[in-house]
């Protein structure tokens, strides 16, 4: 290496050689010591040896506590025995290998590192349940709270071994987690590790706490454990389930409708509530949720789908006749009052949306002739809401006028050529 600086040696502004030991003279001065060069190379390259095998002996360390950190997590007894015998030559005790993993095992697990970082802490969770140091329990609960779905069932799996016969089995420490009201974080984990057991105990277990969860702050837990009963059909859960109809949080009470929608005409006893609900809930997707659970209930159609159809009928050529709309009413009007609590619901979700004279028609139409007193109210609503739709309150107007069918119908048809 070349660099031109002052010689420290004599002081001249000369190109200097570099040397061993950060000596840097200039040529006069080197030709003045005579050095003899071989030596120099010989030394220099002693000391490069010397540094790489001092950095290969630190890669083979770092390699083999790496892998005996690893294989602390298997099942067999003798390879991790040979795992703790491999990290004490190196001079890692059991407690320097339990503050070791304590480190790795992080404390807010996202979820959102690669699939090696996530196998890595799996295996020092189970690791850290290996070692056997009843320690690490405070730890791993601590973690439990923020870990990954990835990570959890690890954890869980670690903590049933620091503590035989505390629990019955991986549905009994998720059960206990759910009655801790201290937990609410990883009361996420144990609503879905329940579900997912596929355990026989697990639809019990979900109807059980459903009203401590209900009581929660964070809802989340509540709403989880309310679809996973609902994808059981759990009847057990029928009774907690018409008190989460009361819930403050519109997910919840539509989650709980659409649960109890699913148990068909077991959860005859949540008739009354639902109809409640229907008459005052101002939400649409949940008050399509409770329509819904009533029809399953109560073995009814689905009105939303018969009225779907009348509608497309009654749309599906370009020139809408006014014969086509007459009978479309008249189909919808043959179902009886049965059909009226749909269209009322219909006419509270739908009224700000964008939907076309044909659809107001049938909807207006059809509630005219089932002639019910709740649904001349729900049309006086509509007719009187200023921000509703133009067609919505035009033709709820006109049923409540008894214009039927309207006038305007016909300045729309063309007639026939």
């Amino acid at each position: 290496m070349k660099k031109r600086m002052k010689c420290p040696n004599c002081g001249r502004n000369w190109v200097f050689h570099s040397r061993p030991g950060g000596d840097h003279r200039c040529a006069y001065c080197l030709e003045q010591l005579n050095p003899n060069w071989e030596e120099l190379e010989e030394v220099q390259e002693e000391t490069i040896q010397e540094i790489l095998r001092k950095l290969d002996e630190r890669h083979r360390s770092k390699w083999t506590i790496s892998r005996s950190l690893q294989d602390l997590a298997e099942e067999d007894p003798a390879v991790r025995e040979r795992a703790l015998a491999a990290l004490d030559k190196l001079g890692m005790s059991k407690r320097q290998v339990f503050d070791r993993l304590c480190e790795e095992l992080p404390e807010h697990d996202t979820g959102d590192m690669d699939v090696d970082q996530n196998d890595r802490r799996t295996a020092v969770a189970l690791a850290l349940g290996n070692l056997g140091l009843i320690e690490a329990i405070p730890h791993l609960l601590e973690n439990l709270a923020r870990a990954s779905d990835r990570l959890a069932p690890a954890i869980v799996t670690a903590l049933l071994r620091l503590q035989p016969g505390k629990y019955r089995d991986e549905v009994d420490f998720w059960g206990q987690m759910l009655r801790d009201k201290q937990q609410v974080v990883a009361r996420h984990h144990a609503v879905t590790c329940v579900f997912r057991s596929g355990d026989q105990r697990a639809g019990g277990i979900l109807a059980e706490v459903l009203p401590e969860l209900l009581q929660d702050t964070d809802s989340y837990a509540a709403g989880l454990a309310i679809y996973y009963l609902g994808e059981i059909k759990e009847q057990r859960a029928i009774s907690p389930l018409i008190r989460a109809l009361e819930h403050k949080n519109p997910d919840i009470r539509s989650g709980a409708a659409d649960a109890l929608a699913t148990l068909g005409p077991a959860a005859l006893a949540a008739v009354p509530m639902l109809t409640k609900l229907l008459k005052c809930e101002a939400w649409p997707e949940v008050t399509k949720a409770v329509q819904h659970a009533i029809e399953r209930i109560q073995d009814q159609p689905d009105w939303a789908k018969v009225f779907e159809d009348v509608l497309w009928s009654v749309e599906r050529s370009h020139v809408i006749r006014e014969l086509h709309l007459s009978s479309g009413i008249e189909s919808l009007s043959a179902h009886g009052p049965g059909i009226a609590p749909y269209l009322i619901s219909v006419t509270k979700s739908e009224r700000y949306r964008p939907r076309g004279w044909p659809f107001w028609a049938l909807v207006c139409g059809a509630l005219a002739n089932v002639g019910s007193d709740e649904g001349v109210a729900a049309m006086t609503d509509l007719k009187n809401d200023e921000k509703a739709c133009k067609h919505a309150r035009e033709y709820a107007e006109m049923a409540l006028a008894g214009e039927w069918p309207p006038d305007s119908v016909n300045t729309r048809v063309e007639q026939p050529r």
